[in-house]
C-alpha cells in the first residue's frame, strides 16, 4: 500500500513539473514560460540606451525582425532582438543599459 501511494505521488509530481514548464500564449499574445515572460514590443518602446546600441555599425547590415521585452522570475528585464541578413539569422540580448548580455 505504501508503495502504491509513493508511486501515485511521484507520478502526480512528475506531471505537475512537466506541465509547469510548458509555455502557453495568454490572451494578449505574451509568451509565458516557467521562469520568464516574453512580450513582443516595437523599437520605439525600447530604452534609449538599447536604441543607441542598435545604431552601432555592427548591426547596420542586419534587419530587425522582432524585439521582445523579457522579464525573468526575479523581475529583472532584458531585451531580445531577432535580426536577419540575407539567409543568416541571429538573436542578441541587451540589458536596459544597452549592453550585450548572454
Amino acid at each position: 500500500m505504501k508503495l502504491l501511494v509513493v508511486c501515485l505521488v511521484t507520478m502526480s509530481l512528475a506531471g505537475t513539473i512537466h506541465l509547469s514548464a510548458t509555455p502557453y500564449l495568454s490572451n494578449d499574445e505574451e509568451i509565458i514560460l516557467q521562469d520568464k515572460q516574453k512580450v513582443e514590443i516595437e523599437k520605439q518602446d525600447l530604452p534609449a540606451k538599447v536604441k543607441e546600441a542598435l545604431n552601432d555599425d555592427q548591426y547596420k547590415n542586419w534587419k530587425i525582425d522582432s524585439i521582445y521585452k523579457v522579464t525573468k522570475a526575479d523581475r529583472s528585464v532584458y531585451y531580445s532582438v531577432d535580426f536577419t541578413s540575407g539567409s543568416q539569422k541571429k538573436t542578441v540580448d541587451f540589458s536596459k543599459e544597452g549592453e550585450v548580455i548572454g
